[in-house]
């Protein structure tokens, strides 16, 4: 992520939207096709950064902007929802850039409010008919839920590799055949995480999309238009479904090869808008405090942290740590449960999450102590409960010897303290490797390495011996949030894991200044090596509880 563009949330009516930012002078606004986010923007914002002030939002249950609350969801409906969003953060008249599904909107929000918009730059303007988007809409969406095998990740991998061979995918005749080099591994592999941001809200947006019937009003358009259709695109012959254009409109083919689209579109603006005097750029204002959850994202240098708040602020602060390769989504129950008494903080890790980007380099647990050093720094209180998770145990000592200013009531609920022998064993087989496959294996082996990890202790070892005696918890939407917050890792969630087990947290603990609360799930699979290893460290208290967050929340802090 370029260093100039940032990223934020706005409450829009109750309904969080989370865009990204960058950059002064004539406002540009950029809406993204289905079903990806304002990621996919960001090639094109780096270009113009340094000349406008780029606004790109996710659209409605895309990327992290919650969905619109209607059944059915229309392009009319989504025009509405950019006209509040653009209301809420003060925008002026921009120019707006919308690719296909972004294109449609873009029209719709041009025809409502012709005052808003200075010029609209569409790419891809879909003309569908009705029959066309009858067929569309009853064989090209349907429901994306987990399954309790993980077969829904593998029809999803088979279904974007089709999507380049067929246009509508689910037709397989040679009139439906196009000619796309099959993308690599990495692409499908992007284009996997969008649909799993989204997940079956894909299905709104989209739908919206094809359902859309009114593109042909473009003849009725009043800010200045250009509708772009490139060369060998799926909507190239559109173009020719265009009605007469008004003078102030026009429809061209764009030339094929890299890069062809976005000169176009710099050269367009280079004509209409450079030049102008607006030194607009978007100012983030902090709302009142509000107790219920609120996400957000903390600076840190040229960095961001994502972090999700709740609770009254005048209460006392506590700093909630997820499990490694987790993310604050992962806690949601527990950050509920804590709200009515502390002022939560829940940040995703660093290299976790939405915080994965500030992780440059290969991964390391003092880098992450460091970055959340300087969170709290930005925070500015000087006292914090502080309850980690499972293996972000790892964290608490650093935080307490790095922050001396701050007060911790320090606790760690299911810690991973083992021995080296053991930390050895699990180092470079516990985490799998994301290496992304042509067929979408990894997606495969991860949902099961994460599914057999709550049968058997270690996972990678399935045998009689190692079954965990107790009742399992397999449910798929579960095991599919797990699976998603590893994914988010990257390339860091093999390394994350290989940190961890580099270090002897049981010696870090021992040479605290201070004492620690502990408690173990009776169910958990390292229980009994655990309570071993806690009896060693006279400096920490520990009980044994359920699996029952209000047994744990009493346990550290009712007393």
């Amino acid at each position: 992520m370029t260093q100039q563009i940032k990223r934020h949330y706005v409450n829009v009516q109750g309904r969080w939207v989370h865009f990204r930012s960058g950059g002064t002078g004539p406002v540009v606004l950029l809406l993204h096709q289905s079903p990806q986010s304002s990621a996919a923007m960001l090639p094109l914002a780096e270009k113009l950064v340094s000349r406008y002030c780029v606004i790109a939002p996710d659209s409605p249950g895309f990327g992290l902007s919650d969905p619109l609350t209607m059944t059915t969801q229309t392009i009319e409906d989504m025009a509405h929802a950019l006209d509040e969003f653009t209301t809420a953060i003060q925008l002026p008249p921009a120019t707006v850039i919308g690719v296909h599904t972004g294109a449609e909107i873009a029209l719709e929000f041009g025809l409502r409010f012709p005052e808003k918009a200075e010029f609209l730059i569409l790419d891809g303007l879909a003309l569908f008919n009705e029959e066309e988007s009858a067929d569309i809409l009853k064989h090209y969406l349907p429901p994306f839920i987990p399954d309790w095998d993980g077969s829904h990740l593998t029809w999803l991998w088979a279904r974007l590799r089709e999507q380049v061979i067929f246009f509508p995918w689910y037709r397989k005749n040679r009139e439906a055949r196009m000619h796309y080099d099959m993308p690599d591994a990495e692409y499908l592999h992007g284009w996997f995480m969008d649909f799993m941001y989204a997940g079956d809200h894909y299905r709104g947006g989209y739908g919206a999309a094809f359902r859309y019937r009114n593109s042909a009003a473009i003849r009725d358009i009043v800010p200045p238009t250009a509708a772009l259709y490139r060369t060998g695109d799926v909507l190239e012959t559109h173009r020719q479904r265009l009605p007469a254009l008004p003078n102030h409109a026009r429809a061209e083919i764009v030339p094929p090869g890299p890069g062809k689209l976005d000169d176009r579109i710099m050269e367009l603006l280079n004509d209409r808008v450079a030049g102008r005097q607006s030194g607009w750029r978007y100012r983030h204002h902090k709302d009142p405090p509000a107790t219920a959850t609120e996400p957000g994202y903390v600076d840190i240098d040229d960095q961001q942290i994502a972090v999700v708040t709740a609770g009254d602020p005048d209460r006392p602060a506590l700093l909630l740590l997820h499990d490694l390769a987790g993310s604050s989504a992962s806690v949601r129950d527990l950050v509920k449960a804590l709200a009515p008494e502390y002022h939560v903080v829940c940040p995703d890790l660093p290299g976790h999450g939405e915080s994965a980007d500030i992780v440059t380099a290969r991964f390391s647990i003092n880098a992450a102590v460091t970055a959340l050093s300087e969170l709290l720094a930005a925070l500015g209180n000087d006292a914090y409960h502080l309850l980690s998770l499972g293996a972000a145990c790892v964290f608490v000592p650093g935080l307490i010897r790095h922050n001396p200013g701050i007060h911790f009531n320090a606790g760690m609920h299911n810690p991973l303290l083992l021995n080296a022998m053991t930390r050895n064993a699990l180092r470079d087989r516990f985490a799998l490797p994301i290496e992304p496959d042509d067929y979408g294996i990894h997606v495969t082996k991860l949902w099961y390495a994460l599914r057999d990890g709550r049968l058997f202790w270690p996972w990678y070892e399935p045998v009689s011996d190692n079954i965990r005696l107790h009742t399992p918890s397999l449910d798929p939407e579960d095991i599919h949030q797990s699976l998603f917050d590893a994914l988010r890792c990257g390339n860091n969630y093999h390394q994350i894991w290989q940190a961890f087990f580099a270090t002897d947290v049981i010696n870090d603990v021992r040479s605290l200044p201070q004492p620690l609360s502990v408690t173990m799930s009776k169910t958990h699979p390292c229980n009994e090596t655990v309570l071993s290893s806690l009896a060693l460290l006279p400096a920490l208290t520990c009980q044994e509880t359920s699996d029952d967050w209000t047994d744990v929340i009493a346990a550290h802090f009712s007393r």
